[in-house]
């Protein structure tokens, strides 16, 4: 579709919400080192370069940012976005007033955050890790710009992917747009590479504009963390841990 000469501002709002989770076999000798690992790979400091990436690559700007680390692992960042850069959005209030700033950023813009869940226990020696990931713009920020760097940053074993967009906005002749760009599914979005190393499943409702894609990678034999002999043993209870998880 076309670019859409609007009347002022674009106001459909899109958010594309991701759920990751990394599943691994660890044997009691590894456990150490699994949680070192999962603490380095999911930190703040990681997720906030990744984001930051994401705000770039999506052509917004970081207005604000929080971040939380959480013992003995996991986190939690949440980054506040603009399409212009800051000094733009204080120019168009009109005022040099920092309270000016603030409200036009939180009225016109939104937010992309990331939360980790790391799993306390186990079962039959199998820990998953989930990463959710929201993106959510105003304007003509597309979320769906950085799906193909997300998946390939992360790797995940498993992927829920939820993209939904809502409200319309008008042209200069007064018409509405529910939608300003296509979307037909969302695997078509995720770059053939990346794609052929999965299992997926479409679903969309294009009339509520909401589109949903579920993986899971096919081989089990890298979810051993540390590395294993003898995979034939722990591959049954990968594969059904997936499976559960893709079919929640």
């Amino acid at each position: 579709m076309s670019r859409l000469k609007l009347q002022g501002f674009n106001h459909l709002a899109k958010s594309l919400s991701l759920s990751f989770y990394d599943v691994q076999w660890v044997a009691p000798e590894f456990l150490l080192a699994y949680h070192n690992d999962v603490a380095q790979r999911y930190g703040s400091e990681r997720l906030s370069r990744v984001l930051a990436a994401v705000t770039e690559m999506i052509g917004a700007n970081i207005l604000h940012l929080s971040t939380q680390q959480y013992e003995p692992q996991g986190a939690s960042v949440c980054m506040m976005i603009s399409e212009e850069r800051p000094a733009d959005v204080m120019d168009m209030s009109g005022s040099g007033s920092a309270i000016a700033e603030r409200v036009l950023a939180h009225l016109d813009k939104s937010h992309i955050a990331a939360h980790t869940y790391p799993e306390d226990g186990t079962v039959d020696g199998v820990h998953v890790c989930r990463l959710d990931i929201e993106v959510s713009s105003c304007g003509v920020v597309s979320p769906l710009k950085a799906l193909n760097y997300l998946l390939h940053e992360f790797s995940p074993a498993v992927v829920h992917a939820d993209y939904r967009v809502q409200g319309f906005t008008r042209d200069v002749n007064g018409k509405k747009y529910f939608m300003d760009h296509d979307v037909d599914r969302l695997s078509e979005c995720v770059d053939t590479s990346i794609k052929g190393q999965y299992v997926y499943q479409d679903n969309q409702w294009a009339d509520e504009r909401f589109f949903r894609l579920k993986m899971y990678r096919a081989s089990s034999e890298e979810y051993a963390f540390g590395g294993m002999s003898n995979m034939v043993d722990i591959q049954p209870r990968i594969q059904t841990e997936l499976l559960e998880i893709f079919d929640c």
